[in-house]
Order: structure tokens, then C-alpha cells, then sequence
């Protein structure tokens, strides 16, 4: 890689990626770097490969890195105010987690039940979201989280691509990211060709553990690693990802979660230290939903 101090610009040969230090003033925080939301949604695919090269070929002092094909990534539901602390906790250890939103509860006080303990449910104010969750994403969770196959064509749509447009104009990010709202059965078949053919939404996480790294082909049914909840085999599946050998096969470990449940479990320091065993680690690339899901195969 050759250096022009002049210009302040780095080439890099291999791959004719032109990165340019200098931004203009007025540049959004987008990705943990300072770019410019697209103007088109098919503009997402180049920004997130400037993103993604310059995170995978800048090392310390201007050293070409390995190419990393183990990712982690993280995924909260709900945008409850115990996220405050949860992103403490990522960006203590610099990871990266996807954070997915019901617009229009936004601000709203309230409380679950689990068994005979209740729990805090309130949810940020809309004022605290684009800073809260800077240098993370933010996704789509649906306007009011309904149980999308019970909805209307019309309602479906609604729900979904307005969320998204909210989350936008609050973030001042682009918006390609859902989660679907509740359990079980969140969707069906009628429901992901809707998102497909009517949203802007580019990938869809369900709550259907895989249980493995392995790649997906479909991005709007995609189902994470595992769920937070299960937290020893999420120890053990994590003491294997590292230990894995890095291959040409891409390996995402993705994590789902709401951050209301460390309450409930009690497990704040426990997941702590997950964190921090899985962090600082050459051969991962730590990214969120949108970075890892929708750019794997050009990594």
C-alpha cells in the first residue's frame, strides 16, 4: 500500500480502492466513520464496501490486514432504555450491535411480566435515539409491534416501510434492517413477499435459533446463532468461534436479545464478560447486521 501524505489519501493496488482521509464538514457518523447517506438505496452497496475495506485494510500504522471471514455481531429488540447500558457495553469492548425499534412507541413507560417478577419496559425517548446508538445501526422493529400475519396486506406494509422512513429521519441513517416483532411464529411466507416487493427492507432477522455459523441465502428469513438467554451454550458456541481456523467460507456468530432480559436474569456482568472474551481479536471482524448480512460475499 503507498502513502501520499500530501493529499492524505492512501492507494491500495490490489483492490484500486481509492480512501480518502479528508471529509467535508457536515458528514454524518454512519458505521463508526464519517459518510454520507445514500441517496439511492442501491448507493448502500458501495458505501458499506468503502466501510468495510477500509476497516479490513488499515491497520494500525498503515499496514495491509488479513482478510477476515469470522464476523460477530449483536441484535436488541425494543429500544428500552436498559439499552443505555448495553451499549456501554459494546462500545467499552468495541463491538458492534444492531439496535430495532418501534417508532411510534418511542418514549412510552412500561413493564413485563415474567413469572412473578416485573420488569422495566420503557422505551427511550426519540429525542436520545441518534446518539444513543451512534456507531451502531439501527433497524426496523414495526410502528407498534404487531403480530404481522394476523395484519392486512395494506397494514403489513405500513407498518414495516413507515417504521423504517421514522427511523431515518431520527437517526439520520439509512434504514435496510428489521427484526421481526414477537415470538413464535413472527412471519409467514405472505408476509416476507410484502417486505420483499414493498419495503426498503434488505434483510429480515427472525427469532429462530440456528445454531451455527454457516452463511444464509435468504436474508428476509434470517436466523440468528442464538439467543442471549441460553447463555452457557452461548459461552461455548463463543470458545469455538474462536477457536475455529479462519477459512474461505465466511462464518457469522450472530446474537439476538432484548436488554430488559439482563434484569430479569440477573446476568449483567455475566454477559460482560462473554463481551469481553470474544473482543480484540485479529482474525474477527466486528460489524453490525447491515455491514456483515449484506456484504459477506464481497468480503
Amino acid at each position: 500500500m503507498k502513502s501520499d501524505t500530501r493529499s492524505g489519501t492512501h492507494r491500495i493496488s490490489a483492490g484500486q480502492i481509492r480512501l480518502t482521509q479528508r471529509l467535508a464538514e457536515g458528514d454524518l457518523h454512519i458505521y463508526g466513520l464519517k459518510q454520507k447517506p445514500p441517496e439511492r438505496p442501491g448507493d448502500i452497496k458501495e458505501q458499506l464496501q468503502n466501510n468495510i475495506a477500509a476497516a479490513l485494510v488499515r491497520g494500525g500504522k498503515g499496514k495491509m490486514m488479513r482478510k477476515k471471514n469470522k464476523f460477530l455481531t449483536f441484535s436488541y429488540d425494543d429500544g428500552v432504555t436498559q439499552d443505555k447500558r448495553i451499549v456501554k457495553i459494546f462500545n467499552k469492548y468495541h463491538l458492534k450491535a444492531s439496535f430495532n425499534i418501534n417508532s411510534e412507541l418511542l418514549g412510552r413507560p412500561g413493564y413485563l411480566r415474567r413469572e412473578t417478577m416485573w420488569i422495566g419496559h420503557n422505551k427511550v425517548e426519540p429525542r436520545e435515539v441518534s446518539e444513543l446508538y451512534r456507531g451502531h445501526e439501527i433497524a426496523a422493529h414495526t410502528l407498534t409491534h404487531p403480530h404481522l400475519p394476523e395484519l392486512s396486506d395494506e397494514e403489513v406494509i405500513r407498518q414495516v416501510e413507515q417504521d423504517r422512513i421514522n427511523l431515518e429521519r431520527l437517526a439520520g441513517q439509512p434504514v435496510y434492517g428489521l427484526a421481526y416483532p414477537g415470538g413464535g411464529p413472527t412471519h409467514d411466507e405472505r408476509v416476507v413477499k410484502l417486505i420483499r416487493e414493498h419495503t426498503g427492507i434488505r434483510y429480515g432477522r427472525t427469532t429462530i435459533s440456528s445454531y451455527s455459523f454457516d452463511v444464509q441465502d435468504d436474508l428476509l428469513q434470517f436466523r440468528p446463532t442464538i439467543s442471549h438467554r441460553e447463555f452457557d451454550r452461548m459461552m461455548e458456541l463463543g470458545e469455538r468461534f474462536i477457536k475455529q481456523a479462519v477459512s474461505e467460507k465466511p462464518q457469522i456468530y450472530y446474537i439476538w436479545g432484548h436488554s430488559y432480559e439482563f434484569d430479569y436474569y440477573d446476568s449483567w456482568d455475566l454477559f460482560e464478560e462473554f463481551c469481553k472474551m470474544m473482543s480484540g481479536r485479529e482474525d474477527i471482524y466486528y460489524g453490525t447486521s447491515q455491514e456483515i448480512l449484506l456484504h459477506r460475499g464481497e468480503l
